[in-house]
Parts: C-alpha cells; structure tokens; sequence
C-alpha cells in the first residue's frame, strides 16, 4: 500500500504507434529474453509518482545505498508529477527516453496496455520472482493480468487507509466560540458559517474552507454522505457509476451549498495541495483537506512563517479530524460510525515497458530481491540501533508493531532520530509488496508522520469500490482514464457551476455526458458480464 495512494487526475493524450519508436539504444523488439546472466547485472533506470522530495535526495539516500548493496542494482530513480502523470507517461512510452520500470496509477495501466506498451512477464515472474508469487493473491494478479498474460506486478493494500482529514486552525475556532475540533456535518457547517462571517469582511482572500481540486471527490465529507468509491453495485447488482448515486447527489448538493456561501474558493478547482498549506499558513483559511504526508511539511511551514515561536504553540494550533459523521442534517444519512471510501484494488502497477523488454527479466529479479524480509525491512523500518530499536510497552515513544512474539505476547519498538533522515516517507521503494513486512512495520512507519492513525481496521466504516479488483477488459480500459478524469471535473463543475443551472440539472447533464462518452453498452455489459461471473 503506497503511503500516497495519490489519485491521478489529468487530460488523457493522444498516443503514436508503438514500432514506429526505438528506445534503451535499440529498435525495439517487445520478447523479452527469459535466459539472463544475472551475474552481469545492468544499470536500471525507473519512474515513480512524485513523493514531495527531489530526484537528488532519493538518489543519494541512506535506502539507495542500502538496496544498491543488498540487491547488486544500481537504480536511478525519476519521479513524475502528480498533475502530469499520464503526459509524462505518454512521452516516455512514446518516446526515447531510457525507462526499466514505471510504477503507475491503475488508470495509466489500463490505458496503455491495451495498446501494447508493457512487457509480457507472465513467464518471467514464473522464473525469477518466487517471493512475488507468496506475497500476492490471485485476485491481485489478475488484476494486471490481459487476455491471460501478466503485465505488471500489482500493489495491493492489506487494510483501507485514511488517507484525508480536515486540518483546523484552532485560534480561528476560538475566536468564533467554537473549543473542539467539528466532527459532524451540522457542527462543520456551524463553524464554517461562523469562520467566513468573521474574517471574510476585512480579508477579500478569506474563504473559510481550503480543498484541493483534485479532491472534489475523495476527501472526508464524501464519506460522511456515504458516497461510493467510483463504483457501487446497484439494486439489481449491476455496476454503475458514482455520479448516478443519491448520496453523491445530496454530497454535491451540500457542497454547493458552501461554494454558494463563498465558504470555499473560487480557485480551489486548480488548487494544487501546497497551495491549500500555504493558504492555510498566510490565515486565508481555516480548515482544509490535506494528506496525512502533509501535516509535518504545513507545521515547518508555520514555524517558517515566523507567526509561531516554538513547536509546541504550532502543535496547539493545528488539529484535525480525519472523520466526518454524518447526522441527518443537510441530507446527510445518520451514520453510528465514520466512515472512510476505499478501492482496496490496487494502488500501483509496476510495469516494464515494451521497449526494454530485454530487461525485463533484471527488473523482475530486482523486485524480487526487494521482496525479501531484510529489503523489505529496510525500505520501512530501517536499521536496528541505527533507525529503530525494540523497547519496552511502557518506554517513551514505544509503539506496538503489526506481530507478536512467539508466545504470542507484543512487540514494541520506538524510532530514532536517523529515521526522519533516513527511513521517513521513503514508501515509493516498495515495489511489489512483502505484505508481511508490511504489517510488521506500518505502525512504526505510520507514527513517523506524527498525525492520525492512517489505516482503518473496522469494517463498519468501510465503503469499498466493488469493481476494484478485476482483470484488465478491453472495452473498459480504453475509457478508464477519461472517464475517471470526467467524473472530478464533473463535480468540480456541479459544486462550483460557471452557468445559472440547478444542482440537479447540472448532474442530469453529466450523467448525460458520462453515459455518452464513457458507459455505452459494450463498456456496461462487458463490466458487468465479468462482475456477475465474479460473485457467482
């Protein structure tokens, strides 16, 4: 489970034909060579989403080294941009550059390897990667499996995540008379009215409530409408779209409510996340959506700002809560728990593109090395002694792992200051998943963010996406990006209307559109034909 699970929303590309290209100095030939002497081990060069840190530090750092010794690799890593993903992709798949392995979104996966992009590693994994084949269900296989070959290695996350919460600046809320952080929809209604009633009138950049474009449809409010993940089995199981649900309905209906009040910014469409942090830092909000990743970056920067003189006073003034619940009002449902909206499909596809299908079979070997026990325990925890130790449950800074001894009793281990260094945010090296290690270590991992508990293991506040794990289906693959692009721009457009129009005649349109472009009835019978047969 990358800590990410950043969601990719750009324009899709025009793409050109794949031969008519060359690429790792040579033309291209897509078999790859199952035979390799991997004892002559060849420089790999490789594209994962972007991390909020520079190529320089990934390249440089403790972990590189670290790999470079235990799996005989040298690796340049690159990373690509949130916004830019499937054009950076594009270029690169359709270019010269020199690319080993792309780490991608599922969307990107099923938009190219229809078309031809990606190695054939069905046999290759078969023969160099045997901790892949214990760490990964069948489900996930299948779901980078097209017309019955592998095409990637999929990451699958063991547990949902709560990725999102609603940061608060607490010195606002007490100045409206508020002194506890909003958990509801009527309370966060109440503060929000009261926030931009207060400091709108002698702030003309003020809106009370800060959310990234790219959230207009995965962020914690969502969840308190009991909206799907992009998909939802319908009264007579068949598989539709979001933007034909009541809840999300009543979610943009509330949400437009807010824009209508001014309560969100005009921009906040093409609102990228750090400009959210540096509008809550320059006090022109007072909540906003953010990343669990972000809540160290937005602290340094109020400490930066010179507005705070020591942690503690930043860490008074910034709390969240990663939940909202929904209680009736707005027509919101009465929920007994908060909720969280999840794929539990796969994050990312590591893939090998055509072009360096000779390659291939050194990435696969790569991955595999990784999966192992120590790799994989230096990516999330580190060196003992010199990241972590194992202490006491009632040391200082003691926090209980994912295993137990072998008489059953708990684990406990506590980071050391090398870890924020060295360790802290470095997820992006987990290429293929030791699931196992995983759930050693996340605890530890996750408490380096010092913020919310990030992984959700009731089930009651579950909303899963039932269409997350599936194979790659042609018809499907080829809309997936565009349509996954539409539906944010879609509600984007809904909460935020440039025309005169109601909430409901804007979403009858683009259900209109959607329909359209995107769910004809080849789509909607081959999804569904293959999803009846999956729960038969």
């Amino acid at each position: 489970m990358n800590k990410r699970f950043l969601k990719l929303v750009t324009t899709a590309i025009m793409v050109v034909p794949l031969f008519a290209i060359s690429s790792c100095g040579n033309t291209i030939d897509p078999n790859p060579d199952i035979n390799v002497d991997l004892n002559n081990k060849p420089d790999l060069y490789t594209y994962f989403p972007a991390s909020g840190k520079s190529n320089d530090f990934f390249n440089d750092s403790f972990i590189t080294q670290q790999l470079e010794t235990l799996t005989g690799y040298k690796v340049t890593y690159n990373q690509t941009t949130e916004t830019g993903a499937d054009t950076e992709i594009g270029n690169m798949l359709t270019g010269k550059d020199k690319v080993h392995m792309m780490k991608i979104a599922p969307t990107l996966f099923n938009n190219y390897v229809t078309q031809g992009y990606f190695t054939d590693l069905t046999d290759i994994i078969d023969k160099y990667d045997p901790n892949l084949k214990n760490h990964i269900s069948p489900a996930q296989w299948e779901s980078a499996t097209y017309n019955g070959k592998i095409y990637a290695i999929p990451e699958v996350g063991t547990i949902p995540m709560s990725n999102t919460a609603i940061v608060w600046n607490t010195d606002h809320l007490a100045q409206v008379g508020i002194d506890k952080v909003p958990s509801t929809i009527a309370e966060f209604s109440e503060a929000t009215t009261l926030l931009q009633n207060k400091f709108s009138p002698s702030n003309v950049n003020y809106h009370a409530f800060g959310l990234p474009g790219t959230l207009s449809e995965g962020n914690p409010i969502c969840a308190a409408f009991d909206t799907p993940k992009l998909f939802y089995a319908d009264s007579e199981n068949k598989i539709e779209s979001m933007i034909f649900s009541k809840e999300v309905k009543n979610y943009l209906t509330y949400m437009n409510g807010l824009n209508n009040q001014g309560i969100i910014a005009r921009s906040w469409t093409t609102a990228s996340p750090t400009q959210v942090l540096s509008n809550f830092v320059q006090e022109n909000v007072s909540c906003a959506v953010i990343s669990y990743w972000y809540v160290e970056p937005l602290k340094e920067m109020l400490l930066a700002s010179d507005s705070y003189d020591t942690r503690e006073e930043v860490d008074n003034l910034v709390k969240w809560n990663q939940f909202l619940l929904g209680d009736g009002t707005h027509n919101s449902p009465k929920q007994t728990k908060a909720k969280i909206r999840a794929s539990q499909g796969p994050s990312y596809f590591c893939t090998v593109p055509v072009a360096c299908a000779k390659q291939a079979a050194y990435v696969v070997d790569w991955i595999n090395t990784k999966m192992t026990d120590e790799c994989s325990t230096i990516v999330t925890a580190g060196k003992e002694g010199v990241d972590y130790e194992y202490c006491n449950a009632d040391d200082e800074g003691a926090i209980k792992l994912g295993v137990s001894d072998k008489d059953g009793k708990a684990i406990y281990a506590k980071t050391l200051p090398a870890y924020y260094e060295n360790i802290k945010g470095m997820s992006q090296y987990q290429t293929g998943f030791n699931q196992d290690i995983f759930e050693k270590w996340w605890p530890l991992s996750e408490s380096a963010f010092k913020c919310w508990n990030v992984l959700v293991t009731d089930s009651e506040q579950w909303i899963l996406n039932p269409f997350a794990l599936h194979p790659v289906l042609p018809k499907y693959a080829k809309i997936d990006l565009k349509a996954s692009n539409q539906i944010v721009t879609s509600m984007q457009q809904i909460i935020s209307p440039s025309n005169s129009k109601s909430v409901d005649e804007n979403i009858a349109t683009a259900q209109t559109i959607y329909s359209g472009l995107y769910w004809s009835d080849e789509v909607a019978n081959e999804v569904n034909t293959w999803y009846q047969s999956s729960i038969a």
